[in-house]
């Protein structure tokens, strides 16, 4: 299939989603579903029952055809199934950069699918926070730390030159 048609195939299954979500979903205060075009971000930060809020939001969305559910950090990602992810978008962009490695650094569950694919290959993957669930072989305990390591980075390669 074309990727014009996959792309138009996915806007129309998000607003599908989205139109579904709006009618099964009562009027949570706090809940937003934010519209990303091919797939919905389903953000519960600000409701007041977090936990309660969650498992409605993932009932609702377990019911929506041809969807992938991914958690994160207060949000439900719903994406069509089959779609590409973070880890075949970051090798796509390797290849067309011609570069043979690469440093990632995520935060959330999102994430996951390029530390997946760290582990087969020259990709290091670094988690911000500690989780044992996590397919990162490596984790920096905050977002500062990321500065930190970037800046040595960027001093080792000025000692090579």
């Amino acid at each position: 299939m074309e990727p014009s048609r996959n792309l138009r195939d996915a806007r129309w299954l998000a607003a599908l989603w989205h139109a579904q979500l709006a009618s099964t979903l009562p009027r949570i205060l706090g809940v937003v579903i934010e519209d990303k075009g091919v797939s919905l971000a389903i953000h519960y930060r600000q409701a007041r029952s977090r936990a309660a809020v969650r498992r409605l939001v993932l009932i609702a969305a377990a019911d929506l055809p041809g969807a992938r559910i991914v958690e994160g950090k207060m949000v439900v990602n719903v994406l069509p199934a089959g779609a590409p992810d973070k880890g075949t978008a970051l090798l796509t962009l390797c290849k067309r950069l011609r570069c043979e490695s690469a440093i990632y650094v995520g935060d959330d569950e999102n994430d996951e699918d390029v530390f997946t694919l760290a582990r087969q290959g020259r990709l290091l993957g670094i988690r911000v926070g500690r989780s044992s669930r996590s397919q990162a072989a490596y984790f920096l305990l905050s977002q500062a730390a990321i500065d930190r390591l970037l800046v040595k980075l960027i001093e080792a390669r000025g000692e090579k030159d």
